[in-house]
């Protein structure tokens, strides 16, 4: 799951998350599962309703790779295993947890998990929503990717 591949484990739920830090302790945490990092940044670049999904992927990587994060052909291979992956867990009804935050940038991101469940015509009763703005000895949260792996498992 490193460099935003894919962690792949035996069964399981599909657990979509923020951001590197936070699937890197949910592969250490004992739930059991596949992590996914949503890895775009919504709040820059473009942003169309244009069709098909891939569309809009394309206009995202074509920006990320102008901006200087990375290599055109690594990003879309990236993008796009993400996407497929998320496919395939909600074609096959899989349990679907998406990890998120309060903030602008993970809304933004819940925002483009749902658009793409509602286009793929996929049942959403599959899906549970993990959103935090708190977490009880943690005074000043500031993001999932700060907890320890028990932590996550009890949210």
């Amino acid at each position: 799951m490193r460099n935003g591949e894919v962690a792949e484990a035996a069964g399981g739920a599909l657990h979509v998350t923020n951001g590197e830090s936070t699937g890197n302790a949910l592969q250490r945490s004992a739930l059991e599962g596949t992590v996914l990092v949503w890895k775009d940044l919504f709040a820059d670049g473009p942003l169309a309703p244009v069709e098909p999904a891939d569309a809009l992927r394309g206009l995202r990587v074509r920006f990320w790779a102008e901006a200087g994060r990375g290599v055109e052909a690594a990003l879309a291979a990236e993008m796009g295993r993400r996407d497929e992956v998320f496919a395939e867990a909600m074609a096959s009804g899989r349990h679907v947890v998406v990890w998120l935050e309060h903030d602008l940038l993970d809304q933004l991101q819940l925002a483009h998990i749902l658009a793409t469940i509602v286009a793929g015509g996929h049942d959403q009763g599959n899906v549970e929503l993990v959103v935090v703005d708190q977490v009880e000895g943690h005074p000043n949260f500031r993001g999932l990717g700060e907890l320890q792996p028990a932590e996550l498992e009890a949210l």
